[in-house]
């Protein structure tokens, strides 16, 4: 048997509902009406005036953020289309792009214009003076939420009649508490891969807790990176600062 054609699953049918970045069952995030109808009232205007008001949207890691705000770009742009709308939306990762300056000019690109990949890193303060974003705080799931939500992942990516209520139940527990949905995903994931190593066709309590043990080692792995990048980036930056109060020391010292 080759490599890449593996043995039929016996719990899984399509695992890609389980990934962190895959799209909200029904194409809409759950659980979360209030906050896209606030998103929208607050960018409304764009389709009359042409402008909308900024929003910083903040929270917890795995609350739904990213995945409310793509929607609500998805109905900007289906309502644009239907009413004829000259507009046009971008979406970009900062995490991704890392200084504004790479932010911005991501931006730009998708609106169809050319700029160096490269510039200042700070932005001019005529730019920052006219964000004055609205603040939006995305709450954490409540318990009821995140089972509603991960009952409608389990309908789509695992075989019926292989996880029990008390089990989804207890997933969305350990999810809560660790205060990322994410990670209900990943424990549902890892412990069904666990259930089918096995050729079992049901998952139980001993799959989800070697998951969450798993889990939690790589979220402690994790924090770990970000520390030690955090620390570079802190070792770095003295080294600079070290060596310009030489650089200046030298200069004064000539004058």
């Amino acid at each position: 048997m080759s490599l890449f054609n593996p043995e039929k699953s016996s719990i899984l049918q399509d695992p890609k509902w389980l990934q962190p970045l895959s799209d909200p069952p029904g194409g809409k995030p759950l659980c979360r009406d209030a906050d896209l109808k606030l998103i929208a009232r607050h960018i409304a205007d764009v389709f009359s005036s042409g402008q909308a008001r900024n929003l910083f949207i903040y929270g917890q890691p795995g609350m739904g953020k990213t995945v409310c705000v793509r929607h609500v770009l998805s109905e900007v742009d289906k309502h644009a289309s239907e009413t004829n709308n000259p507009i046009q939306t971008v979406y970009v990762n900062a995490g991704k792009t890392r200084t504004p300056y790479c932010t911005m000019a991501e931006i730009v690109k998708q609106l169809g214009v050319n700029v160096p990949s490269a510039g200042v890193v700070k932005l001019p303060e005529r730019v920052l003076s006219k964000l004055h974003p609205v603040l939006m705080y995305v709450a954490p799931y409540i318990r009821e939420g995140t089972t509603q939500l991960l009952r409608e992942l389990v309908e789509r990516a695992i075989k019926p009649n292989t996880v029990a209520d008390k089990m989804l139940t207890i997933i969305a527990k350990t999810a809560n508490d660790a205060g990322d949905i994410r990670f209900g995903f990943r424990i549902l994931l890892t412990a069904t891969m666990l259930a089918d190593k096995v050729r079992r066709k049901m998952i139980e309590a001993g799959d989800i807790a070697s998951a969450a043990e798993d889990e939690n080692r790589v979220r402690k792995l994790k924090v770990y990176e970000t520390l030690r990048d955090q620390l570079l980036k802190l070792k770095k930056k003295h080294q600079k600062d070290q060596a310009w109060n030489g650089k200046e020391f030298l200069y004064r010292s000539l004058l």
